[in-house]
């Protein structure tokens, strides 16, 4: 399911911005998809700690409390591959935008020629970019988790425990496979690393690397293996220079 978030605290903006997106998706695509509107960047930023992330925000720049940029430059932080949609009455933010890795920028009042194009690119992205799902089986059942919203992994008495972006956590049952099995799937994927023999971590939710561990964005600090310490610091330093987080986000 596509989820579609909506941030503008001009409500007349905000209806008519949904109209649209909802006569796109109903009609220019058949994939599930679900829109939820928030009046003010305080009532978003809260979410952001507290929901699933959304893949698609179309946010308003000039809003009181937090604007715009500084909204997109948090979501960004909690969730790097979402991508930001700036909705504005004026062109004068587009650079600083761009700065926060907003994915378009569009001048009011949108209407359907500027919007649907831009909303079509986005979709094509996500199809472009989707990482699948990693299958865990629990004692409730199988649990289909996205790759990308994984945050870490860790391995713990012949058992894992999945950390995901939003802070739910999922526990398997007991596991005959060694963990290097049980992840290998995952390891195909650019933005994972195992630093340590018991966790495997997503980089994109890396905030900074010490000398002896990763913090992680929910705070929660990784070891790194003191033998594999050099070749972990390049992984990690290549994977931000190839994004172009460079200083932006991650300390090192």
């Amino acid at each position: 399911m596509i989820r579609i978030a909506i941030c503008d605290d001009n409500r007349k903006d905000a209806r008519t911005t949904k109209a649209f997106l909802l006569s796109f998706m109903e009609r220019k695509t058949n994939a599930a998809f679900q829109v939820r509107e928030f009046s003010s960047s305080a009532q978003l930023l809260a979410s952001l700690s507290t929901e699933a992330a959304y893949h698609i925000y179309l946010l308003d720049i000039l809003m009181p409390g937090y604007n715009g940029i500084d909204l997109g430059r948090e979501i960004h932080k909690s969730s790097p591959s979402a991508l930001v949609i700036y909705l504005s009455t004026s062109p004068d933010y587009a650079l600083d935008a761009f700065h926060v890795f907003a994915f378009q920028y569009l001048v009011k009042p949108v209407t359907r020629e500027t919007l649907f194009p831009v909303l079509s690119d986005a979709l094509s992205h996500l199809k472009e970019n989707d990482t699948g799902y990693f299958l865990l089986k629990t004692k409730t059942g199988i649990v289909r988790l996205e790759c990308e919203r994984i945050m870490y992994i860790e391995y713990l008495n012949h058992m894992i425990e999945v950390n995901m972006e939003d802070n739910s956590i999922y526990t398997s049952i007991t596991m005959r496979s060694n963990f290097d099995e049980i992840v290998k799937p995952l390891t195909e994927f650019t933005f994972f690393i195992k630093p340590h023999k018991a966790f495997l971590l997503n980089m994109n939710y890396v905030i900074s690397l010490q000398d002896k561990d990763f913090t992680m964005k929910n705070s929660i600090l990784i070891p790194i293996s003191r033998k594999n310490y050099t070749a972990i610091k390049k992984l990690y330093i290549d994977f931000i220079l190839s994004k172009g987080y460079g200083g932006n986000r991650h300390e090192l």
